[in-house]
């Protein structure tokens, strides 16, 4: 059966290939461990890369996507006062977080959140006249020119800043820091012209932060700007607001913390949650309706393995209508306490990954979900626990963005427990052999592709000279001291043996504010859920009124474990592999998640009419089903090989920094000076065909791959070629 969605590998800029004209110390630098760095604009043919404290705007190239030698305009965001504190980077406090496109009102916007707390936002039209007005004069001083873009919006929260959400039609925008608080800026709706970007923010910071002045102006009628303020208990790193037509006016927002909690906020009635959600896997669970209260015992439990990353609103008519379950969700899903169906038996087996030869696992389903994987889905049988394995891991920007949970040490019962396998602990400077511990096997690991397009982990002995495939290109970055630039940013890792770690089993516990929600909410759609491993759906039965009592296969919540990895992958995935990235295309019905360990997973959104047993009542099951994981076997023509068919060495060196999507250029958005009065932007191609659309990732080392996304018809054989520019 064809995929309903097709990705076509469009391009691969390898990142020695770029900036080969400038010195190591002249090249710009892609931070690590942020949120997402990159955006593609959707009206004109932008594309977005956060540099450290600096945006490099690009015009990529049609069909391939590549991204030219020098950027098309360069901004720097403008700090709001010297001396500020940062959380994560002593060396650049201003370096950019968290890049974030997306419209408010008709107006498209560009927005960036900083370590030391500062929000900057601009507006994209004007960045796309600086960038013709630059095009047109042989004058190159991006100086003269960032003068003619101001920002509309900067404010700082005090302390490092990681969230940001947009919602169109109700004119807010949200911003969350490690303050614990969501501040939510609502412009005044009673003159529009007020809430354009054309506008400075500069009176906003004269705003009181609190919600006492919203009795009788806000939500309605709003004739003056607001300032929100949520307050959760942990770190934010994500808010996402309700931008389809279930939620004209942002009522709602989605918060995700690091302790697991996925909030959702009523902002007509803001001093408390109307709705906590915590659902993952924890060996603690006693109770499967309830997280577990007591310190946590997971083996990874110092690396934050319960954190929420991302929750997102689901469109209903985004949902492609399915006949069976294995159309909907690609294989027959497994029930599991308390409300799960565990669709993570539809991925791709495969050989483990970032493991070595005493690796004892042979990749099974039972070795990677536990001894109950081979359960049937059959509902009379009761739910399942599920056990699972996962990575050991130490998490530096867990460390310093967030806050630790608390810890436990592991008991001498853990260690006879489980046998010896290899993890992953990231190190954030490179081991060299004179550090290396004495009678300790220590390993240094780069991590590729191979020439199936599968993960390729170069591993060097740390007494043992660099392969001879790195020395060209090591040799480039060496500096005075004889040491490289380079290998500092290479995805590097020390692995030596740790215990297989105990089972997890899934927890689902839900909790309803008391006050202000008697009254049935207005129909809230479903919703996708992302934590450090794993990405749930949760029906919109759970934000009801009255929610269920109890959480039950009734209405469940479609789960998919590491869903990056291939069946038998998960065992030793690195310390760094956090589903830390995440977005949605309405228009074709997709969502994407990701890694910094490279991969990015797409999964179609869909729904199926079920039939209760013994009652025989109908209702419709929202779902998801994986439909690819990038980069894979595509890549293989792009790499030099062996006689034997083996790659020489990885095309990718660096982690992935972000990704971003957006529509291919000639299928852009309508610009809002030329959208006519009711007419909406969206596909403009003329024959009400879903748009075709571009997937970038960029990673570390400066590498770029790129993909074009597209809804696949029955004899819908339209490629790049056949798209007019």
């Amino acid at each position: 059966m064809a995929k309903p969605i097709s990705c076509v590998l469009t391009g691969l800029q390898p990142g020695h290939s770029r900036f080969i004209n400038k010195l190591l110390e002249e090249r710009p630098k892609l931070k690590a461990w942020r949120c997402e760095l990159t955006a593609l604009s959707h009206v004109y043919n932008l594309y977005f890369v956060a540099y450290s404290d600096s945006i490099h705007v690009y015009q990529p190239t049609f069909p391939d996507q590549k991204l030219p030698n020098e950027p098309a305009l360069i901004l720097r965001p403008p700090v709001s006062s010297p001396h500020l504190s940062y959380a994560l980077d002593p060396q650049c406090p201003h370096s950019i977080n968290r890049l974030h496109l997306d419209y408010l009102g008709r107006e498209e916007i560009v927005l960036v959140v900083c370590d030391d707390g500062d929000t900057i936002g601009y507006s994209v039209t004007k960045i796309q006249r600086a960038v013709e007005r630059r095009a047109a004069s042989e004058v190159r001083d991006d100086d003269h020119l960032e003068e003619d873009v101001k920002v509309f919006l900067h404010r700082n929260a005090g302390i490092s800043a990681w969230g940001l959400a947009v919602h169109q039609q109700g004119r807010m925008i949200a911003l969350s820091a490690n303050s614990h608080e969501v501040t939510v800026i609502a412009y005044a709706l009673a003159n529009p012209s007020e809430t354009d970007s054309d506008s400075s923010d500069s009176s906003l910071e004269s705003l009181p932060s609190s919600n006492d002045s919203l009795t009788g102006d806000f939500p309605f009628p709003r004739r003056k700007d607001h300032i929100l303020t949520l307050r959760a208990q942990t770190n934010i790193p994500s808010i996402s607001f309700d931008n389809n037509d279930t939620d004209p006016t942002g009522r709602w927002l989605f918060s995700s913390t690091i302790d697991g909690k996925t909030i959702l906020w009523d902002l007509h009635n803001p001093e408390q949650p109307a709705r906590i959600l915590q659902l993952g896997h924890c060996v603690n669970v006693d109770d499967p309706c309830s997280r577990p209260t007591e310190t946590c015992r997971c083996p990874d439990r110092d690396s934050l393995p319960h954190a929420a990353w991302h929750a997102m609103f689901v469109d209903p008519r985004s949902c492609r209508k399915s006949p069976s379950f294995q159309d909907a969700f690609g294989v027959e899903p497994t029930e599991r306490a308390p409300c799960y169906w565990d669709i993570t038996s539809s991925k791709p087996r495969g050989p483990p990954l970032y493991s070595n030869e005493s690796n004892s696992s042979d990749g099974s389903e039972a070795d990677v979900l536990g001894n109950d994987a081979e359960a049937t889905p059959d509902p009379a049988s009761g739910a399942q626990e599920q056990q699972t394995t996962d990575s050991d891991e130490i998490s530096e920007n867990e460390s310093e963005q967030v806050e630790d949970e608390a810890t436990a040490p592991e008991t001498d019962d853990d260690q006879e427990e489980g046998s010896q396998d290899a993890q992953s602990l990231f190190i954030p400077e490179p081991t060299t052999a004179n550090e290396a511990p004495s009678g300790t096997d220590y390993s240094v690991t780069v991590h590729g592709f191979d020439a199936q397009g599968g993960p390729l982990a170069v591993t060097m002995n740390l007494n043992m000279p660099v392969p001879v495939n790195f020395q060209d290109l090591l040799a480039q970055d060496e500096d005075s001291d004889g040491t490289s630039e380079l290998m500092e940013e290479l995805p590097l890792e020390i692995t030596h043996r740790q215990p297989r770690q105990r089972g997890k089993k899934p927890y689902f516990e839900l909790t309803t504010s008391q006050d202000n929600h008697t009254q049935p909410p207005p129909s809230i759609p479903p919703a996708v859920i992302v934590t450090k491993q794993d990405i749930y759906l949760v029906q919109p039965r759970y934000f009801s009124t009255p929610p269920p009592t109890l959480p039950s296969h009734s209405s469940p919540v479609i789960m998919l474990r590491y869903p990056q990895f291939s069946l038998g992958a998960e065992v030793n995935a690195p310390q760094h592999d956090r589903l830390c990235y995440a977005t949605q295309i309405p228009e074709l019905g997709i969502v994407l998640a990701a890694t910094p360990a490279q991969k990015v997973v797409i999964l179609s959104l869909t729904q199926i009419v079920t039939e209760q047993k013994g009652t025989g009542k109908r209702d419709t099951v929202y779902g998801m089903k994986i439909e690819h994981v990038v980069p894979g076997a595509e890549l293989e023509t792009r790499m030099e090989h062996d006689e034997h068919g083996f790659a020489l060495a990885p095309l990718i060196y660096g982690r992935l920094v972000g990704f971003a999507v957006g529509p291919v250029q000639g299928m852009l958005d309508i610009p809002a000076d030329e959208i006519e009065g009711g007419k909406e932007r969206g596909r403009v191609d003329g024959e009400g065909k879903p748009r075709r659309w571009r997937l970038i990732l960029m990673y570390q080392d400066h590498s770029v791959v790129t993909y074009e996304l597209g809804m696949q018809s029955e004899n819908d054989d339209t490629g790049v070629a056949d798209l007019m520019v």
